[in-house]
């Protein structure tokens, strides 16, 4: 069920992910490159609100994803 508290409630959000890769005419091998968040946009996939742990006061904790901030690099793969 969704959280009914309007603190916890987050607004829709987009997320730009790059790559571009080379590929052998044999199809052995691959180089991929690759840049998650290319905007460098944070975000939070999920709010809880701990307002009962902290003598009812408010306390948001927020969970960041993985790409929360932008990163990048290099995917390898050789199928023999």
């Amino acid at each position: 069920m969704p959280s009914v508290d309007p603190l916890t409630v987050i607004d829709s959000f987009g997320v730009l992910n790059l790559s571009a890769g080379l590929r052998s005419g044999d199809r052995k091998w691959t180089a991929r490159l690759f840049v998650n968040n290319v905007l460098d946009d944070g975000y939070s996939d999920a709010i809880g609100n701990q307002r009962s742990g902290f003598g009812n006061r408010i306390a948001l904790t927020m969970f960041p994803p993985r790409d929360f901030k932008r990163y990048a690099g290099v995917r390898l793969s050789y199928e023999f």
